[in-house]
Parts: C-alpha cells; sequence; structure tokens
C-alpha cells in the first residue's frame, strides 16, 4: 500500500505519487500577465477521511495526472485526529477545524489553500468528485485581473468546488487556517465574503467545473475540461463505496437517499476510469486507510433524490 501522508503544518507537501520536478514558485505580475512557472501544478483535493470515496479518488488522480503535461503535486486534504497536521479535527473536544455545519466532510479546505501555499504563488483547489478530461495546466497558467483573488465558475452563481487561487492577494481577504479552523462557521462566512465582493472572483476561461454533464450531449466533447458528478443523491461511485465500507462494518459520509445518475454515458464513464485507473496502478485500496471516524458534520438525509435544476440540460 503506498503511505498516505499528511503535509506539514506551515506548507503543503504531496501525497500519492507526486510527480517529479521543482515546485512551482508563481509571484504576482501585472495584471493581465500569466501567473504558470512552466513547473510543477499544486492541486489541493477535498476528501473524505478514511477512504470513504477512495474510488472518487482513483479516478480523480488517474484523470489528473493522464492529461496532465507538467509533474503535478497533490495535496489531499482530508480530515485528521493528528494535532500536527493542518487538517486537525476533534468533534468531541472542538478543537482544531470544527466542521459541525459542513455538508460534506471537506467543504471549508478551499479557503485554507493560499495559507497552506505560505500566501505566495498560486494553486488550484478541487473537490475530490471530479474527473479531468484536460490539462491541468491549461488552468492553473490562467491570468488574474488586478483585483481578482480566485478564478472560479460564475454562472448561475459563483462555485469555488474548482478554483485557482492568487495565494498572496488572497491574504488581504482570507483569514489564515488558524482562525477559519476555529470558527464553525467561516465556511459560510468566506462564501458570503466573494459573495458580497464580485470584484474578488474572475472566471476561468473553460468549462472547469461541469455540473453532471450540462450542456454536453457527448461527455467526450473537447469542450469539457473537468466534469464534477456533484449531485450527491446521484454520484456513480456512491453504490460501490457503499458497498465497500458496509462490507468492512463501516459507513459513508452521505446519510441521504441514492439513486441512479439521470446519465447513464456519465456512469459508463466512471466505471470505465476506474478500471482503467486500477489497471495503471491506481487501485481503490492505495486510497484507504486512517482512523478519523464519525464526522461532525450537517445531515442530508432529507436532501430527497430529486433532480437538480441542471439535470437535462444538453447542447
Amino acid at each position: 500500500m503506498i503511505p498516505l501522508r499528511q503535509p506539514a503544518f506551515a506548507k503543503p507537501a504531496s501525497t500519492l505519487r507526486s510527480g517529479s520536478g521543482a515546485a512551482a514558485a508563481a509571484e504576482d505580475g501585472p495584471a493581465g500577465e500569466g501567473r504558470g512557472s512552466g513547473g510543477q501544478v499544486r492541486v489541493f483535493v477535498g476528501c473524505a477521511p478514511d477512504g470513504q470515496d477512495a474510488e472518487s479518488q482513483a479516478v480523480l488522480e488517474y484523470t489528473l495526472r493522464r492529461h496532465a503535461s507538467r509533474p503535478v503535486e497533490i495535496t489531499w486534504m482530508r480530515l485528521s485526529r493528528d494535532p500536527a497536521s493542518p487538517f486537525y479535527s476533534s468533534p468531541e473536544t472542538g478543537e482544531g477545524w470544527r466542521t459541525e455545519r459542513w455538508a460534506t466532510p471537506f467543504s471549508g479546505f478551499r479557503w485554507a489553500v493560499s495559507s497552506l501555499c505560505g500566501f505566495e504563488g498560486t494553486a488550484v483547489y478541487m473537490d475530490s468528485d471530479i474527473i479531468v478530461c484536460a490539462d491541468i495546466a491549461e488552468l492553473a497558467d490562467q491570468a488574474f485581473m488586478s483585483s481578482e483573488t480566485v478564478l472560479a465558475r460564475r454562472s448561475p452563481g459563483t462555485r469555488f468546488c474548482v478554483s485557482l487561487w492568487r495565494c498572496s492577494r488572497a491574504a488581504r481577504w482570507l483569514r489564515n487556517i488558524e482562525a477559519l479552523r476555529a470558527d464553525p462557521g467561516s465556511h459560510h462566512a468566506m462564501t458570503r465574503l466573494f459573495a458580497t465582493n464580485p470584484r474578488l472572483v474572475g472566471r476561468f476561461r473553460g468549462d472547469w467545473n461541469c455540473l453532471d454533464g450540462e450542456g454536453y450531449a457527448d461527455l467526450d466533447d473537447p469542450g469539457l475540461k473537468a466534469l464534477h458528478y456533484t449531485s450527491m443523491p446521484h454520484q456513480p461511485h456512491l453504490p460501490r463505496a457503499r458497498a465497500r465500507l458496509a462490507a468492512q462494518g463501516r459507513y459513508h459520509w452521505f446519510d441521504g437517499t441514492v439513486a441512479p445518475h439521470w446519465r447513464r454515458d456519465l456512469v459508463e464513464m466512471f466505471e470505465r476510469l476506474l478500471s482503467e485507473a486500477d489497471a495503471a496502478g491506481f487501485r481503490t485500496e492505495d486510497y484507504e486507510g486512517g482512523a478519523f471516524g464519525k464526522v461532525a458534520k450537517k445531515s442530508l438525509a432529507g436532501l430527497g433524490k430529486s433532480l437538480p435544476s441542471w439535470a437535462g440540460a444538453a447542447r
């Protein structure tokens, strides 16, 4: 089994097959100037502890590295019982990250990316339920306008589940990691801050956060850069993940009702990529491990299985 390492508190480190090469050291330039250094791309991935979403992690890492033109450094952002970890949380004592208002076990971690980078350079954040369909350097090398702190999907609404952070500028707006994790309302506070200051948020070029295939009749369309299977009751990995965990006497963090995804082609795509990932050495069991236990989070038992507003939207 590949060892699962957490990053040091002050700066990120790679986990699980980090790419080789020097880490990127991009600095802020004039407005509109590209930030890519041509070096390693830093990617932070919010994921569940104890390998609960191991199937998703395997597919994400496989597709991310398969398309990457440069070395990629992945930091898995998952809750930990280790007080030295930046993702330390003790629900019993209230120490570390306060997650009880989060919808997922990683909802608030996106706001810590810039702090973990020492507020230097740029970094990509993404949730673990992503299939990467293009070269991540295309996102990492995008330029910011002078007022922008982050690039994200802007319509409908602003979504930070895939985002590119301009870490040095983020220091002016984001709390440091100690303040973020001590406040159970920090995730919602940061979301409101950026929603009410739209000049801080730019729109990335390319469809890097496509919700469940919306807008595409063909999921192999080259315009689709990253496929986010985000409707939680319909996520294609859940049947496998729940069955695997049940066989181990464990439970998945999603406590709502599970239903088949409305797009059979998306399910088939996930299953095919999971098989390819396993054959390429990105095995589900390599992402298991850990003993965090039950996550303190908002229950989703009443979410139901209704289709989201974007279901069925295809060109």
